[in-house]
């Protein structure tokens, strides 16, 4: 196994193998380069550049592509862009980002990828090869396809290839704009029914208004002769403003059924469409109907799908506008269902979604469920607030009281001096997992700060933070509750900055 580097600064007559002496200057040199088991670690900047794969990695021998949006490995902090645009002010002059062909057991993580005239990453099949897209790993990107009519986030073909013997391809964490993912088997069909064994989850999509199924959030065109392919499953997406949000042609597998769970659709006219009659090759059940024309066309809905038109959705970044506009900031990330504290108003979105199909954690990485013993419909989760606690107090008659995981920010301004922040916490024993902790970031010239409580249930500890910032501005102060039963209760009290 072998760690590589690629940066801006670099240089392809380097090695690769260090990232302050030796790295490349370009991600495709690595991928004529790495074996099976290879990490591959690209530093901030714009690469402009088609990455084509020539390398499959193996079981439990993964070939890696990482974003090092945090510098921490490349010293380059930052967006990692891969741009299928020469410049600008041009049209798209590469027909991808990147070209996985058949390469399979690869990993892509982390990237912004602003595609050409075909996708942002195309999975083509090659004359001496077929693809199963196992092993293929797309996940935590930012997806912007490109300029034409016929391009995609997501293009892959699985050509004439065979059931995969693990996991087939997985998407998840990723956010697109316009057409987000296309399955397509240019093939006339398999030997036989195909299970794919493809996973989308935990993305969230956002419509072009486009009115033609090219320009779904998903599309499956699985071609079928005498057999069929299926076996792909959506579960905890969010899909907005499409003309249509899932289509499938009538030839999916009804033998390798797949599955849409824990997903909202919003303003998108065809929610779910399966051309033709084989109903029961695509189910649905515990979706969310926002404002949908038809949400299902050709799919029979599921017990526990709900169709509302009249509360689409209240989201962080679009509902609390006048939390940014007002106060300068808000609790909510973007796409989060808004849950106000003491519920005095929380969506549909919340708690109704089935805990056996939900992903382990969301959009963001935060673990399922955050608050309460449920998870929440589509790609984000909704989180514990800080609710007002006026018997479990340290001092005084108010403390803050989160039920499940969440966590609270607060802004400090502080000067170019020592400072210390304070603050105690608690926590009762239904509480599981890492305990309450206090996290400092955006200090002056100072790395983040963080301390975790080390005691036992029921008793209040102190947890602090020391630094001195190198200039006076604003850094972020987080409380968090980090309890994995969903129904734990900290408690946080007595906050001071000396």
């Amino acid at each position: 196994m072998a760690t590589y580097y690629v940066r801006k600064s670099g240089s392809d007559s380097n090695g690769g193998t260090d990232p302050d002496t030796d790295a490349w200057l370009t991600i495709d040199k690595a991928a004529n380069t790495v074996a099976a088991a290879d990490n591959v670690y690209v530093g901030a900047g714009v690469y402009r550049e088609l990455v084509t794969l020539d390398t499959s990695g193996s079981s439990g021998s993964q070939i890696t592509w990482i974003a090092d949006v945090d510098g921490a490995n490349t010293g380059d902090a930052g967006l990692v862009i891969v741009s299928a645009y020469a410049d600008e002010e041009s049209t798209a002059s590469r027909a991808a980002c990147f070209a996985t062909q058949d390469r399979i057991f690869n990993t892509i993580r982390g990237f912004t990828l602003v595609g050409g005239t075909d996708a942002c990453i195309d999975a083509g099949t090659t004359a001496s090869a077929v693809n199963t897209g196992e092993g293929v790993i797309i996940e935590d990107c930012a997806i912007f396809p490109g300029h034409t009519d016929n391009e995609h986030g997501i293009w892959y073909d699985f050509g004439t290839s065979a059931e995969p013997t693990a996991a087939g391809l997985i998407v998840r964490r990723c956010v697109f704009s316009g057409s987000g993912v296309y399955l397509v088997a240019s093939s006339s069909g398999p030997a036989a029914d195909v299970d794919q064994k493809a996973v989308i989850e935990n993305s969230l999509f956002v419509g072009n208004g486009e009115a033609s199924d090219q320009w779904a959030a998903i599309s499956m065109d699985l071609i079928g002769g005498a057999f069929f392919r299926g076996g792909v499953d959506i579960t905890n997406c969010t899909i907005y403003g499409y003309a249509i949000g899932i289509n499938a042609d009538q030839e999916l597998s009804t033998a390798d059924v797949s599955n849409i769970r824990n997903c909202t659709f919003l303003y998108t006219l065809l929610a779910i469409e399966l051309e033709g009659t084989n109903d029961g090759a695509l189910t649905s059940d515990y979706n969310y109907f926002g404002n949908c024309a038809a949400p299902l066309t050709g799919v029979t809905a599921g017990a526990n799908d709900q169709q509302n038109t009249f509360d689409p959705g209240l989201f962080g970044g679009l509902g609390d506008y006048t939390l940014y506009r007002f106060l300068g900031w808000s609790p909510f990330l973007p796409f989060e269902p808004i849950r106000l504290q003491d519920d005095a108003y929380k969506h549909a979105f919340i708690g109704n979604a089935n805990t056996g199909d939900a992903p382990a954690d969301d959009l963001y990485g935060s673990p399922r469920p955050m608050y309460g013993t449920v998870d929440d419909i589509g790609a984000v989760e909704s989180r514990a607030r800080p609710e007002k606690e006026t018997t479990t107090v340290r001092t005084g008659s108010n403390a803050s009281r989160f039920e499940g995981a969440g966590w609270h920010d607060f802004l400090i301004p502080v000067s170019a001096a020592s400072t210390t922040i304070s603050i105690y916490g608690r926590f009762d024993s239904n509480y599981t997992g890492s305990k309450p902790k206090l996290d400092v970031f955006n200090i002056p010239g100072v790395a983040d700060q963080t301390d975790i409580m080390t005691g036992s249930a029921n008793a209040w500890e102190e947890i602090t933070a020391t630094f001195t910032p190198d200039a006076a501005g604003v850094c972020r102060l987080r409380v968090s509750s980090q309890d994995t039963s969903a129904t734990g209760e900290s408690f946080f009290d007595d906050l001071t900055v000396t």
